[in-house]
């Protein structure tokens, strides 16, 4: 996992997701875990090589996981409330 490639889909999925009030604590919490994380992932990466920053991506991976998830859960709340008419 490429520290900017994954950039602009977490970002998105952070910034919709913390649109439903039930889930933006949860969205906050994931997001300063994945900014922990990267640091890890880089740190591992410059200390002892590529083979080291799974440390710091796999974990990423499955928060990013679940963002898309609450995202996904964002939405239908949006479309039961008919929030966007």
């Amino acid at each position: 996992m490429n520290y900017v490639e994954n950039l602009p889909i977490y970002l998105t999925l952070v910034a919709f997701a913390g649109l439903n009030v039930n889930v933006s604590l949860a969205t906050l919490i994931l997001a300063s875990f994945i900014f922990i994380l990267r640091i890890i992932y880089t740190i591992g990466y410059l200390k002892k090589g590529p083979d080291y920053r799974i440390a710091g991506s796999l974990p990423t991976g499955l928060i990013l996981f679940a963002l898309f998830g609450m995202s996904i859960y964002t939405a239908i709340e949006f479309m039961k409330n008919d929030i966007l008419k």
